[in-house]
């Protein structure tokens, strides 16, 4: 994951420390499932960073969408928004104290032996890739 922003708002590269969170919304996930969420909160509460302003929104191209637009900054899967951070609509940003390493699991009840959980989980493995460009950003 790497932090992000519309180099309207920040230039590329910037070190942001504790006290800009204060300075800039960040846009983030509002589902309090989601890993990101808790990778956010967790990170925010062990190094006492304050934010002023969260954004939140469930929608990861919505996010995409609001952080090109200037509107915050947010922390979006790396290679995920690659294509976007070469074309400039983007620029990486980074942290002291640095992101949390983020994994995705799947998981589900260990007495749940249906074949459809096996069959989900190995469809996911073999399509989910963060590097594949969304459609959307093919203009």
């Amino acid at each position: 994951f790497v932090w992000t922003s519309s180099p309207t708002r920040l230039k590329r590269g910037t070190l942001l420390k504790a006290e800009q969170f204060q300075e800039h919304p960040v846009i983030s996930f509002s589902t309090r499932d989601s890993g990101l969420t808790a990778a956010f909160g967790t990170w925010v509460a062990a190094h006492d960073v304050r934010v002023r302003n969260v954004i939140s929104c469930n929608s990861l191209n919505a996010i995409v969408a609001l952080t090109a637009a200037g509107v915050g900054i947010s922390f979006l899967p790396k290679h995920y928004v690659a294509p976007l951070v070469k074309r400039g609509l983007l620029v990486a940003l980074r942290s002291d104290p640095p992101l949390p390493a983020v994994s995705y699991s799947f998981i589900w009840r260990r007495d749940d032996n249906r074949r459809i959980v096996s069959l989900m989980k190995k469809l996911l493995l073999d399509e989910l890739d963060f590097r594949v460009p969304n459609l959307l950003w093919d203009f």
